[in-house]
């Protein structure tokens, strides 16, 4: 069996409001808050419930950035490996069976 790596978001979407009343997406994950910006509540949003492998990220990621006409700053892989380092997405490397069974147990 190939070995696959899967990703998927983990965490909690809340809107916050802030001082000068305009809405923050935050992502809570283990008590803390963790601001993100546009281009990376598109990823978290779209691996938030799914598990996908890097290449459909890439391809997730470009149909709905051509569908909302949104123009990026960054490369998805920015915004992916950025999300990855805060430990907002998990990946899991193995045969299919145990990265899903991994995932389950963090």
């Amino acid at each position: 069996m190939a070995i696959k790596t899967l990703y998927t978001a983990v965490g909690r979407f809340e809107r916050r409001t802030n001082g000068c009343n305009r809405s923050c997406p935050i992502i809570l994950l283990g008590g803390q808050e963790y601001m993100v910006d546009m281009q990376e509540m598109v990823i978290w949003s779209m691996l938030n419930w799914r598990i996908l492998r890097w290449d459909d990220i890439a391809q997730e990621y470009e149909k709905l950035a051509t569908a909302s006409g949104y123009c990026t700053e960054r490369s998805w892989e920015d915004c992916t490996n950025r999300l990855l380092t805060r430990g907002l997405l998990v990946s899991g490397s193995g045969d299919a069976i145990i990265i899903i069974t991994n995932l389950k147990s963090d």
